[in-house]
């Protein structure tokens, strides 16, 4: 009876021993509380980037997050030179002017989780034909030579 229950119980062990867990399936979506604000081609770096945010675009600051994926093989890039530049185009009395915004540029080229966090203070809101946003997300992976430049035109509330 021993035997029977030692060999059991060493069975019971070996199969629990055996067992793991797959980390790609643990690995939550990092996008999964995110909004997406919108998507572009980096032309020049053959990227996809991707502008992610917590919220919906409003003025003062917020917390922005880039996603990248090469545009042939669809694969996420995590390792990469990121640079944000809002923009904002608007007429005044039938002259054009353009002013940007305070931002924060990712802290280095790996990315956190597949994201490169950014941020940008938006001075004021978007106001129709008047004035417009737009984020240019400068692109360069790691393994390249050439900076690529995606224009996200976007919406401030």
């Amino acid at each position: 009876m021993k035997k029977i229950l030692f060999f059991v119980f060493a069975a019971t062990i070996t199969i629990l021993g055996s067992c793991q867990k797959d980390p790609i399936a643990e690995t939550e979506d990092p996008k999964k509380s995110l909004i997406k604000i919108s998507e572009s081609f980096a032309i020049g770096s053959a990227t996809k980037v991707e502008l992610w945010s917590k919220t919906i675009l409003g003025t003062g600051y917020q917390k922005l997050y880039i996603a990248l994926y090469d545009s042939t093989s669809n694969k996420v890039i995590t390792k990469a030179s990121v640079q944000i530049l809002p923009m904002m185009d608007m007429v005044m009395n039938g002259t054009k002017m353009s002013h940007s915004a305070p931002l924060e540029n990712p802290e280095n080229m790996d990315a956190e989780n597949t994201l490169f966090a950014s941020a940008a203070v938006f001075t004021m809101p978007s106001s129709g034909e008047t004035g417009k946003w737009s984020i240019q997300v400068i692109v360069k992976k790691e393994s390249q030579t050439k900076y690529g430049i995606a224009k996200i035109d976007i919406q401030v509330k």
